[in-house]
Parts: C-alpha cells; structure tokens; sequence
C-alpha cells in the first residue's frame, strides 16, 4: 500500500477510498478493517502474583505474551527508578539485572502489536535489605564492690536498637539503652548473658561479672593479711586509698581496724 492506493503484483492499481476503508477498482470492492485486538501479556517470573517481596537488590522476570497476529516488542519499566527497555524475547520474554530501591518498586512489562496494540502487566516488588545483627563489643569481664554503685555499659556494633542482660546478682538492672548499674548486695562472680537486637537479629554473649568485699582489697576472694598491709599502706600514703570502708575521706587507722576484724572473721563494714 502506498498512500491511498494499493499496488498489486500485475502492477494493476485501484484505489482506498479512505474515509469508509474500501478499496475499489474493475468493479471490485475490499473492505479494510483494522486490527483492533489488544496482546496479551503475563509475568510468570518471580511469580504470577501481583506483589513480590525480595531481600535482593537485583531481580530478574520473565513471562508470556500473545497477539492475533504477531508480537512486535515487548518492553519494561521501573517506576521507581525510571529504568527500562527492551525484553529478551517476545512471546517468552525475559529480563535481567533488574535494580531496586529500598521499599516499593513497580515494574510494567508492556505488549505491542504491528498496530500498536498494547497491553500490560504490572508487577510491586518491595525490596527490603536483610543486615546484620549486634556483635557485642563491650569487655566480657567487670568487677564491683559490694555496697558501692557499679556501672557497665553494653556495647554492640551493626546499630543496635535494645540491650538486655539476664542473670545479674541482686542490686543491678539494665536499661533498654544497655547501662547495668545499681549497688551490688552480694558477694561471688555471676555468669550475665548480655544482649543487643536490632531488626536483623539478636548478639549475645557471655560476661563475668564479679562482685568483691570492700574489705578484700586486692580481690582475691579473701580478706587476709595482705589486705591489712594494703590498707595500712593505704593510711600511711605510700599506696593509693582505694578502699575508704568508713566514707569518711581518706584511709586511716579506722580503715585498717576494720580490714583487721574481717581478717579474724568478723563482718566488713561500711560507713560511719
């Protein structure tokens, strides 16, 4: 066909009456009628379903299409990205290497025909992006004194969003923001399991947590003779007063008495 007239092999022309679609000529009349029947298209790639979750940032789709008379192109776009192109292949298409955003990614695969034809179908794919879960990081091993505040602070890499600890000796707590603090009542070493989440997951791990006599000055578990000479040295100035057991300031004679009774089996104590 060309413009208005049609050219036969016999080089016998006759003319297209444009305005009915008929074509006439030696008494002959043709009616044209145009192909209005829409393709067909489907994805069948990841899924037939109109919605896909994936934790992937690349995806791939393939599918079916179908027309009366032919499939001329088959083409895809990603409204979130803009992206788009043509398939591999048109009545089985497929496409690869397709890139998502975080959330919601709709993606159109659409059919023409010779006519320009078309027809479509959609698919949402909503990438969610797996990460890590907390590695603890925080030392595994602390020391307290019984009757005096302690204070650790849990700490985890990968954006921890919670802590937890479990099995803390009495007088202590955790916070939701991984601060264990309080004042010990009990002396001995607690095996604490500490904890960090975030929405990939939960870190763990193991933390020793030892609570001493104020009276046992060199935490060894015992109150002896070499704790009195620590705290004598202590009142006399040659060592650092770590061990002030009546608040009054300073280590001093009154220190060392009381480090003394507990040496002979009395009771370590605290205060005026």
């Amino acid at each position: 066909m060309v413009g208005s007239t049609i050219k036969l092999k016999s080089d016998f022309t006759i003319a297209v009456d444009t305005n009915n679609g008929q074509v006439m000529g030696n008494g002959y009349i043709f009616t044209l009628r145009p192909d209005t029947t829409l393709p067909t298209i489907a994805i069948t790639s990841p899924t037939i379903a109109s919605t896909y979750t994936t934790a992937s940032a690349i995806i791939g789709l393939s599918g079916t299409a179908s027309d009366n008379v032919g499939v001329a192109s088959v083409a895809w776009s990603n409204s979130a990205t803009g992206a788009g192109g043509a398939t591999m292949g048109t009545t089985a298409w497929s496409i690869t290497g397709v890139s998502l955003v975080s959330g919601s990614n709709t993606i159109t695969v659409t059919a023409k025909d010779a006519a320009n034809n078309t027809s479509t179908d959609t698919i949402t794919v909503t990438y969610s992006a797996v990460g890590n879960p907390p590695v603890i990081t925080s030392a595994l091993s602390a020391t307290g004194t019984v009757g005096t505040a302690l204070s650790y602070q849990i700490m985890a890499a990968n954006s921890p969003t919670s802590f937890n600890a479990a099995g803390l000796p009495a007088g202590l707590s955790v916070s939701t923001g991984g601060l264990i603090s309080g004042t010990p009542t009990t002396i001995g070493t607690s095996s604490v399991t500490i904890s960090a989440a975030n929405s990939s997951g939960t870190g763990s791990a193991g933390l020793s947590l030892s609570v001493y006599s104020a009276c046992d000055v060199n935490r060894d578990g015992t109150t002896n003779v070499v704790d009195v000479q620590l705290q004598v040295n202590a009142a006399l100035g040659t060592a650092a007063c770590a061990s002030d057991l009546n608040r009054d300031g300073s280590c001093n004679v009154i220190d060392v008495q009381r480090v003394v009774n507990v040496g002979l089996g009395g009771q370590c104590l605290l205060g005026l």
